[in-house]
């Protein structure tokens, strides 16, 4: 189907258009579940049939479930036994892993179990109704088990990313066509793991050489620039990262601290670009190595922070700045255990338009997320760590447009590492002006105090600034 899209037009109109009369596959029209409650004795075509209905049970009545066990038969090889449980079924198995992460088992027995018979009809054997923890029907569409990209939802998502239309735009606009993100059937995050997925598959395989080919060049002409990629199952490039023996030096002065920034997102393959910051002595934003990732999933970032500490010599940081992101955050939990984790402000700051759009913030998932993880960027919490003013909106915003004017959407990944080359020797320009100026350049004095005369002649300009304004 060809089809235009102009992008002043309204995006609900978009979605209308593309989407047409599609029905939400997730929406059942029990809200209560009553008359989807099992019994003993129920009857079903097939053991799918049977899992439909108690995941249809499970969304109305606000808990998750997951196939616990089956069973075949040992003269037919076919299915005659099954059991599906509540998420919260099990008991927590005993670990010695530190940082370990939360679990929800509390050795619920809220089941059913099911059983084919003669004439290969399924029967419910055994319900149990009863669960030791509260149900929560209002968030039952964020567990795994009801969340799912319909086939006839693909072709819109495609069609939107394709011409420029952001997941968080259209995933509000889905929101306002189903009545609320409860009927949706998925969260943005699952709109953006979809779209990883698809662009592993659009990945070029020449791209992707000639890319690997400009590393090898480069380790070459100076053995300490370092790069790693990560392959699928199938062998195919996933994630790359790649720091320069500069950034690898200047890690071991301003190592301090670092900003962690995945909001930059570019090249034609829509692939996710990590950047790793650092903050020199002219409080200029320096470039401590960067990936393109395929997903944000906890493995790509574990895989990525144990690969840039290898890179950096094994040198933890004192402090780190990412976004608030769960997957983001559980992978540095277990690399940089040690690190005291902030989130940055920027990057809370930027979402309150979407996630705080309307009036009715009771049970208000995010508000609650930001409430639980207040030690993680709530400025009092934080007085007693040095971030070297990471935290700060400039700084992120600094570092993305910096690389508009050297990328676009329709650059390619090679073209993009050699546009990074490029930015990189801008900014080192830059940091070796900036240190000239406080060699041959005496600043301003503001006051008669010796005091600030004497930091005149230790500090560079740019912290000396910020000297004067205590003075």
């Amino acid at each position: 189907m060809n089809l235009q899209i102009d992008l002043n037009t309204n995006l609900d109109e978009c979605v209308n258009v593309i989407d047409g009369n599609v029905v939400n596959e997730n929406t059942v029209d029990d809200k209560d579940g009553k008359n989807l409650e099992p019994y003993t004795g129920l009857v079903f075509d097939t053991q799918d049939d049977a899992y439909s209905f108690y995941l249809r049970y499970a969304k109305c009545t606000g808990f998750g479930i997951s196939k616990k066990s089956s069973r075949r038969s040992k003269l037919s090889g076919e299915f005659i036994n099954a059991k599906f449980a509540c998420t919260r079924y099990g008991i927590k198995r005993e670990s010695s892993v530190i940082n370990q992460r939360p679990c929800l088992k509390v050795d619920c027995k809220a089941l059913l179990h099911v059983k084919r018979n003669s004439c290969g009809k399924w029967y419910v054997q055994n319900f149990i109704k009863e669960h030791n923890h509260e149900l929560y029907p209002r968030h039952a569409h964020y567990f795994p088990c009801h969340r799912s990209i319909a086939f006839s939802n693909t072709h819109s998502i495609n069609m939107l990313h394709a011409v420029g239309v952001g997941t968080n735009k259209f995933f509000a606009a889905m929101a306002r066509k189903n009545g609320g993100y409860e009927n949706i059937g998925y969260t943005e995050k699952d709109i953006r793991n979809y779209l990883d997925k698809e662009r592993r598959l659009a990945l070029e395989l020449g791209d992707a050489r000639a890319m690997l080919n400009h590393f090898t060049q480069m380790q070459e002409q100076n053995p300490n620039f370092f790069y790693a990629v990560d392959l699928d199952e199938e062998q195919r490039l996933k994630n790359i990262f790649w720091v320069d023996a500069t950034s690898r030096e200047d890690y071991k002065i301003f190592g301090d601290v670092v900003s962690f920034d995945t909001t930059y997102n570019t090249n034609k393959y829509r692939m996710l670009f990590a950047l790793f910051i650092g903050v020199n002595d002219h409080f200029q934003s320096i470039l401590l190595g960067c990936a393109l990732l395929a997903d944000e999933t906890t493995s790509t970032f574990v895989w990525l922070l144990q690969t840039w500490l290898r890179a950096m010599g094994g040198k933890h940081p004192i402090a780190i700045l990412t976004d608030q992101d769960k997957a983001m955050k559980a992978a540095i939990s277990i690399v940089f255990s040690n690190s005291r984790h902030r989130f940055c402000m920027w990057h809370i700051l930027r979402k309150i338009p979407e996630k705080l759009s309307y009036f009715e913030l009771e049970g208000n998932e995010w508000l609650g997320s930001l409430y639980e993880d207040r030690k993680f960027w709530v400025p009092t919490h934080m007085r007693d760590t040095f971030f070297a003013g990471l935290s700060t909106a400039q700084r992120s915003e600094s570092i993305n447009s910096f690389f508009d004017k050297y990328v676009s959407k329709k650059t390619s990944l090679k073209e993009f590492v050699e546009q990074y080359k490029m930015a990189l020797q801008d900014r080192q320009e830059n940091e070796a002006y900036a240190s000239f100026s406080t060699l041959h350049k005496k600043p301003v004095l503001k006051s008669p105090s010796p005091f600030e005369k004497q930091m005149s002649t230790i500090y560079t300009h740019e912290v000396f600034k910020k000297f004067q304004v205590e003075v």
